[in-house]
């Protein structure tokens, strides 16, 4: 990939990447063609899109590092793909198989969380009454899908606020860094195999 690029460091970039470092106790890659720094690359919209195929405008990716598009807040989009940078990317990373609901679940949970933000629940209590409730195994990459995309995040972040809730902060977040599966890295936390996690998770839902 070849970007004429500009590598960008503020107090606010520090500030968020302090923060998330501090929340998962997990350090990112660093590139030693970029003096062992986490790269971060500002571009274009239209390049990105043309680039990536991905209508989101932030990615991170194991080998350049942190891309954003230049329409994008600094705070939503930076912390979510720094969040993926230390828990997929972390040299500790080590669980294998994780699907796109907790991968990303786990980058919009915090992602509000650390901004002050929140995900609706309302909006996932009306779909499950108009019968419009994704499963977790429906729950895919929605990047080209813009209509979608919103609701496919928030339901992601509400599952792992529910597992949070009720297994724990530091084991639901300590699965990115456990050897295995994802899926037996989840039933040894839960107790639960996938399918009973989601009849547990919409009865929460209904519950509340």
């Amino acid at each position: 990939m070849d970007i004429n690029h500009a590598i960008l460091y503020s107090d606010r970039i520090t500030t968020i990447y302090e923060d998330v470092i501090h929340k998962f106790n997990h350090s990112a890659i660093v590139y030693p063609k970029n003096n062992n720094l986490l790269a971060i690359y500002f571009i274009h919209p239209d390049l990105f899109l043309n680039l990536f195929h991905d209508k989101g405008g932030a990615i991170w990716n194991r080998d350049y590092g942190i891309i954003l598009s230049l329409n994008k807040t600094l705070n939503s989009s930076f912390t979510h793909e720094i969040i993926h940078s230390v828990t997929l990317g972390s040299p500790d990373s080590k669980c294998v198989n994780i699907p796109f609901w907790f991968r990303e679940g786990i980058a919009q949970f915090y992602q509000n969380d650390l901004n002050n933000g929140y995900f609706s629940i309302e909006m996932i209590k009306s779909s499950i009454n108009n019968k419009l409730i994704y499963s977790f195994s429906d729950i895919i990459n929605p990047s080209l899908n813009t209509q979608y995309r919103s609701f496919f995040y928030n339901q992601s972040a509400c599952i792992v606020g529910y597992l949070i809730k009720v297994y724990g902060e530091s084991r639901v977040i300590n699965i990115f860094y456990s050897n295995g599966d994802f899926y037996d890295n989840l039933q040894l936390v839960t107790g639960h195999d996938i399918s009973s996690i989601e009849n547990m998770w919409l009865d929460y839902i209904h519950s509340l």
